[in-house]
């Protein structure tokens, strides 16, 4: 597999989601990203690359039989050790699992914070992450939605080493190492229903040419928008629903800031 940029321990490498129907999902996503797809060694479950003029921006896996109810994105950490990774997350008051290889790929597990966030740890083998990022129909941004940012913070200082900038006249922070950004924290109260239904969560943006095009044409093809469209100092952004039940959002690629691939 052709590799990607490197990405610095603690950076958003990597999305994924998780479904049950992965034909409807790349269905869905291929018509409304233009996405192209590779499926993966059947040893890793068929995993399925997602492409964009043949670099790989996010992947489909399919869910367990006995996993969560409907489909969700995941948003990967880049670390340099999965099992060193796991053990800090303990320590500071989160939950993983064991480490699994894909394929050769990167060692993974899955996580959460000490408010309970989803989140997944990448350690990478062939393929560092995402090959193409801040371009339509590629990754832009990660932001985690919480009730307490405090807390927040101070898990991903601990099992990073992340910094944070709170913005003087509101209660968003930005997520930073050697000052620069990896991603946003968001507090609840910002967000509408059924988006704080979720309860904390790693939200992922993907760029488009046009957020209000994108909105029509997802309903189109069976998507509801759950927030939004709003503006931000970052681009016009929505968040989504596809028909599977997994929430996405989409940020006019013009305006959104860039994303922190590499490094």
């Amino acid at each position: 597999m052709s590799q990607g940029p490197r990405y610095r321990e603690g950076m958003p490498c990597w999305v994924d989601l998780l479904t049950d129907d992965r034909d409807a999902a790349a269905e869905f996503y291929g018509t409304l990203f233009g996405w192209d797809f590779a499926v993966g060694d059947p040893a890793a479950g068929l995993y399925t690359f997602c492409q964009v003029d043949g670099q790989s921006v996010a992947g489909i896996a399919r869910r367990a039989a006995d996993g969560a109810t409907e489909a969700v994105w995941t948003t990967y950490l880049a670390v340099d050790d999965a099992a060193g990774a796991a053990t800090r997350i303990r320590a500071a008051g989160g939950v993983a699992t064991e480490p699994l290889e894909l394929a050769g790929h990167a060692t993974l597990l899955t996580a959460s914070d000490s408010a309970g966030a989803v989140f997944g740890v990448w350690q990478a083998g062939d393929f560092p992450g995402a090959q193409l990022v801040d371009e339509p129909g590629s990754l832009v941004w990660n932001e985690l939605v919480v009730t307490d940012a405090d807390r927040a913070l101070d898990f991903y200082h601990r099992v990073f080493g992340h910094g944070a900038r709170t913005s003087p006249d509101s209660d968003y922070s930005v997520l930073e190492l050697d000052e620069r950004p990896v991603g946003g924290v968001l507090p609840m109260s910002a967000v509408e229903e059924p988006v704080a239904a979720l309860g904390p969560h790693w939200a992922v943006y993907f760029g488009v040419e046009s957020t209000e095009d994108t909105i029509a044409h997802a309903r189109r093809l069976g998507a509801t928008t759950a927030d939004g469209p709003n503006d931000t100092p970052y681009g016009r952004v929505a968040t989504l629903r596809d028909p599977q039940g997994a929430f996405f959002g989409v940020v006019d690629a013009r305006d959104a800031a860039p994303s922190p691939a590499g490094g």
